[in-house]
């Protein structure tokens, strides 16, 4: 079986460092103002690794539906980064642009949607 880059030892490096600055380039290419919301998820690190893709997708859908119905536009998410916490659950980080004042006020209610308690589903 060949050698994927991501997991792969030998391009782990260079593939990380390429989406590095794929993502530096977008963010500069924004050349707006931004935050960043980190989610961290509950103690079960198990279970939650193992459907984390599934549950931050509906969550984050959750979310945007709802920042629509209060401010009449979604979020401006400019970029996703996963990655584990030491003691190896996976946690996400948010980065929003917050340019304009629209754009703020959705990132606000972003923030206060997606730290809203939910059932673990």
């Amino acid at each position: 079986m060949p050698c994927k880059p991501r997991p792969c030892p030998r391009y782990a490096a260079l593939w990380a460092h390429d989406w590095r600055i794929v993502l530096l380039e977008n963010l500069i290419a924004y050349s707006g103002k931004a935050v960043m919301y980190t989610l961290t998820p509950p103690g079960a690190r198990r279970r939650w690794n193992a459907s984390c893709q599934r549950r931050l997708s509906r969550l984050y859908e959750t979310v945007q539906q709802s920042v629509y119905r209060e401010v009449g536009v979604r979020a401006n998410l400019l970029a996703v980064g996963k990655e584990a916490q030491l003691r190896g659950a996976v946690h996400v980080h948010y980065v929003l642009g917050v340019q304009t004042a629209v754009e703020l006020r959705a990132a606000r209610a972003f923030r206060r949607y997606i730290s809203e308690p939910r059932g673990t589903g």
